[in-house]
């Protein structure tokens, strides 16, 4: 397993490097471990509802 720690805090990016990765790497990949912060957001995968997952 690989260790990819990422500097930004820009959540657009953060998902959008995830995809890739999960899109890019072979199937017999031993896997990546990956860490980082966003900045204060809401993601919403696709059956979560929008309103049931922002904090107020």
């Amino acid at each position: 397993m690989q260790f990819l720690s990422l500097s930004s805090t820009d959540p657009a990016l953060n998902l959008a490097l995830e995809e890739c990765l999960l899109q890019w790497l072979p199937a017999d990949h031993p896997g990546l471990f990956l860490l980082w912060q966003n900045a204060p957001s809401v993601i919403v995968g696709r059956h979560q509802v929008t309103l049931d997952e922002i904090d107020s």
